[in-house]
């Protein structure tokens, strides 16, 4: 009863400002300005619909920050944390997946003892996004122009003339589009990436970007993959993961990656660290990429 009245106060102070809302375990926080409506039933549901400049949802139970000028959202609680469920954002929406936030969360909760030595963060920014899912998967749906930034860092130990070298690395993915369906994966064990499949449509701008530093070498490899297509589709829950442009692809690589193709499919093949481990072009004369 205490938690429900703390948030019928907290609705309360609408008029004088911005509200916040924080179930008792903060597994999940509004900050918002003008109010729609609210439920709120302790361990149980949690709906909202609401404006701000923008709305901001921390959902750190499952590693998602969500914000937008309009937001309704849905909330279900699972061991006495609320997970999100399903969301809609209007007007400068920003949905954001981040392995750290959520293993931060964990870590306070005593769920963890330590971060994981490898962390990714994707970004999906639109006008507007739909999302829906459960405690252990998500969906995203973009109607509108978009853009997908993936970040990851992390070390590994790499074979080198017979001899184990510590390497670290930085990698960026940065897609635009015209809309795009994706799934992720919330709570991912690995964290590599959050994202699992999706379409994008295009034209598809690609830009892929990775760092690498081995401990015997004083310089970074940089390695680079930009282009384009009519239309990406991923796919990293198999054992053969895939990066796929399709439709007036034209690719140039460097470092590693060196290419500058024309083609009608580009084939992007990564392992379980998402690095590019093999490239395929198919179809179409020179030229006929942009």
């Amino acid at each position: 009863m205490k938690s429900a009245l703390l948030a019928i106060l907290g609705l309360a102070w609408v008029a004088q400002g911005q509200s916040t809302f924080t179930d008792p375990a903060k597994s999940i926080t509004l900050r918002y300005s003008g109010l729609k409506s609210f439920e709120y039933k302790p361990d149980d549901v949690i709906r909202f619909s609401g404006t701000g400049s923008p709305v901001v949802v921390d959902a750190v139970s499952s590693g998602l920050v969500l914000n937008g000028n309009e937001l309704s959202l849905l909330a279900k609680s699972s061991a006495k944390l609320f997970y999100l469920q399903e969301a809609t954002l209007n007007g400068s929406s920003v949905v954001i997946s981040d392995t750290k936030v959520r293993e931060d969360f964990e870590v306070s909760r005593k769920l963890r003892t330590e971060l994981s030595p490898e962390q990714s963060r994707t970004r999906v920014d639109s006008a507007t996004i739909h999302y829906k899912g459960t405690r252990t998967e998500g969906e995203l749906t973009v109607p509108s122009k978009l853009r997908i930034r993936s970040d990851t860092a992390g070390a590994r130990t790499i074979k080198k003339e017979d001899k184990d070298v510590a390497q670290t690395y930085t990698q960026n993915l940065d897609l635009t589009g015209t809309s795009g369906v994706m799934s992720l994966d919330p709570n991912a064990k690995t964290t590599a990436t959050n994202l699992k499949k999706g379409t994008i449509e295009g034209v598809v701008e690609f830009n892929f970007n990775r760092v690498e530093k081995d401990a015997d070498t004083a310089e970074p490899v940089v390695s680079t993959l930009v282009g384009r297509g009519d239309q990406l589709v991923f796919d990293f829950t198999g054992t053969v993961r895939t990066i796929k442009l399709v439709g007036n692809v034209h690719m140039v690589g460097t470092g590693s990656y060196t290419a500058d193709i024309n083609c009608h499919t580009f084939i992007i093949t990564v392992d379980e660290k998402l690095q590019p481990i093999r490239y395929e072009a198919e179809g179409g004369p020179p030229g006929v990429g942009r």
